[in-house]
């Protein structure tokens, strides 16, 4: 069966992607969501993203959204007619508000399922596993002022996590970043056929 990752060139849906791999998923592309008017991707550059689906070997689909988003995103989704899946990297509720993605799905007619590997799962796991699989992701911005800016390029690994759990016990942190606190790009993975660095693809 062939799905579609919501990507963001991010971690979360670098994880979701390769876990719903080894569920049996055949990823058929890379789908990005891209408001058509002038815009910024300070910490999701296109420039990387369009490198990284390259290095994956997949078709990168830039769907463009005009508001009102939730027309474009059902529209999007009802013409997804090669794949039978879309997978994100949600981990919980945002705000308590119903998942964006399933709600639009139904509202395209429900034809797709929508895989969230990640879902619900602990955080600190989360951030272990991906390091425990050999993914490389980058911070690509820092948007609490609980996080130093001294973080921005750092790799998350053992060390970084620790400081991440430490911030969480301190001032609430999430420590995947949920709420918005940060971002990252993946460099590495080891579905890549060759690495994607963040130098050079940062927006000004």
């Amino acid at each position: 069966m062939k799905a579609c990752v919501l990507w963001t060139g991010g971690k979360d849906s670098c994880l979701a992607m390769l876990t719903a791999m080894e569920h049996g998923w055949e990823i058929g592309e890379l789908a990005i969501f891209v408001p058509s008017g002038p815009v910024s991707f300070h910490a999701h550059p296109l420039p990387m993203i369009q490198s990284q689906a390259e290095s994956l070997g997949l078709p990168l689909r830039l769907i463009s959204i005009d508001e009102p988003y939730r027309e474009a995103y059902v529209k999007a989704f009802s013409e997804m007619a090669d794949v039978e899946a879309v997978v994100t990297g949600d981990i919980d509720l945002v705000d308590g508000h119903p998942n964006w993605v399933r709600e639009c799905v139904l509202d395209a007619g429900g034809r797709l399922q929508v895989l969230t590997p990640l879902w619900g799962r602990d955080r600190l796991e989360l951030l272990h596993d991906l390091v425990g699989r050999g993914i490389e992701a980058r911070l690509s911005h820092v948007a609490n002022e609980a996080i130093p800016e001294s973080w921005l390029g750092r790799i998350i690994d053992d060390g970084l996590i620790e400081e991440l759990r430490a911030l969480r016990e301190s001032c609430g942190v999430d420590p995947c970043g949920e709420n918005g606190e940060y971002h990252t790009m993946v460099e590495w993975c080891p579905a890549f056929a060759s690495r994607v660095t963040l130098a050079g693809h940062a927006e000004a």
